[in-house]
């Protein structure tokens, strides 16, 4: 099978003409367990919450300490993970970030007082979201453009933008004839062809080019009021629950139930994604978490606090995944995951005063202030995408850079 030059834009024209195969889905795999150990960390922390306030008798400022170190750490791992992504590929950023999470996670289990937990939060902050920003930007250059919001070789795309031409013609060749073996048949004709750019720096500046500059700007506020809604919610959930009056256990029961609800809100992500596009859907689904947050905190006995709680953390996870997807897509390959990690990481830099914001909110507001505060910060994160944000449902990615 002849292929035209790879320096007329043919790489994306190849990847969005296929189908998915058993290679897609072994990524799949592997993805999916690197994401589950960071959701296990995040998730971890907010249920041992409790038991440190009780046992190491910290106040709530000082959770809040902790939790803003983390998100310290999450904007800088956001942000030199996607430089060193977009520097030296896809596939060995993810290895080298995967390695210094999981080893850093670790290292919580032994620490013994506020200061250390704060230094290694900061730590695990930054490889969790480096190894998160390149897995996203990995998955949106891999996978064809019709199904990629509904997801380990080097992205061809990457290669091309380096001028490592070989080896994007082998992977190509390679995943082809997979393909077409599976298949029976030959693909279909290319269309969309997109010539790019190619660039062996990575030009950060360019973010904020005449051309990129609205994207930027847009992008990195939706992700600070979302990252301040999001963590305003789920990672205080179970401390303030006690706060409230419950005990730790009812605390803790109430806080696994509500949780359940992100099993469903993932899923829920993947018939909607790409059929009403991830700008249309996040405006809604926002708006919709908004409202649930506010009976959430209104809510004045235990089944209206489980039921909306459940709520809220379900669509939240229909909302991360959806604008997961959403944000590597607006970028050009040359400054993709950087891109990504740049708004992303603002995002985590906003929520260094989140956490100490929401100690303060509750002790001079009380518990529901704190739901109010959230759903305000899910308002304005659906009001940019929904009004400003770019559509990139079924745009091949070299299209939606322009």
């Amino acid at each position: 099978m002849s292929m035209p030059g790879l320096s007329t834009g043919t790489i994306a024209a190849r990847l969005n003409r296929m189908p998915i195969t058993r290679l897609h889905f072994r990524m799949i795999v592997a993805l999916s367990l690197i994401f589950l150990f960071e959701l296990g960390d995040l998730n971890t922390f907010s249920y041992a919450t409790p038991g440190l306030i009780k046992y190491w008798n910290l106040s709530v400022s000082s959770v809040g300490v902790i939790v803003s170190a983390s998100f310290f750490g999450m904007f800088l791992g956001a942000w030199l993970g996607g430089w060193f992504s977009d520097l030296v590929g896809r596939r060995k950023a993810l290895i080298w970030s995967t390695a210094f999470y999981s080893i850093m996670s670790l290292v919580n289990a032994f620490t013994t007082d506020t200061t250390e937990l704060a230094t290694v939060r900061f730590l695990t902050g930054i490889g969790m979201q480096a190894m998160s920003v390149t897995g996203l930007t990995y998955i949106s250059e891999m996978f064809p453009k019709d199904v990629r919001g509904r997801y380990l070789p080097e992205s061809p795309r990457w290669l091309e933008i380096k001028g490592r031409s070989q080896e994007a013609e082998k992977i190509l060749n390679d995943l082809e004839t997979e393909v077409e073996t599976y298949l029976g048949r030959s693909l279909p004709e290319m269309r969309d062809f997109e010539p790019v750019q190619q660039s062996a720096k990575v030009p950060v500046a360019e973010l904020f080019s005449k051309e990129l500059r609205k994207r930027t700007i847009v992008l990195s506020l939706a992700w600070i009021f979302v990252i301040l809604g999001f963590y305003g919610f789920s990672a205080w959930v179970p401390t303030l629950l006690v706060q409230h009056g419950y005990s730790v256990v009812k605390s803790l029961n109430y806080s696994f139930i509500i949780s359940l609800g992100a099993v469903p809100g993932a899923l829920l992500a993947w018939p909607i994604t790409d059929r009403f596009g991830r700008k249309q859907s996040l405006f809604v689904i926002m708006f919709i978490v908004a409202f649930c947050v506010i009976m959430y905190g209104l809510a004045f006995n235990e089944t209206t606090v489980i039921i909306f709680g459940f709520l809220t953390a379900m669509l939240l996870q229909t909302q991360t995944a959806l604008l997961y997807s959403y944000s590597p897509e607006i970028f050009p390959t040359r400054i993709r995951s950087v891109g990504t990690g740049f708004t992303g990481g603002l995002g985590r830099l906003g929520n260094v005063a989140g956490g100490l914001l929401v100690a303060a909110i509750f002790n001079a507001f009380g518990y529901a202030a704190v739901f109010i505060y959230v759903a305000a910060a899910f308002l304005m994160g659906g009001f940019l995408i929904g009004i400003f944000g770019e559509r990139t449902a079924k745009r091949a990615l070299e299209t939606i850079s322009k």
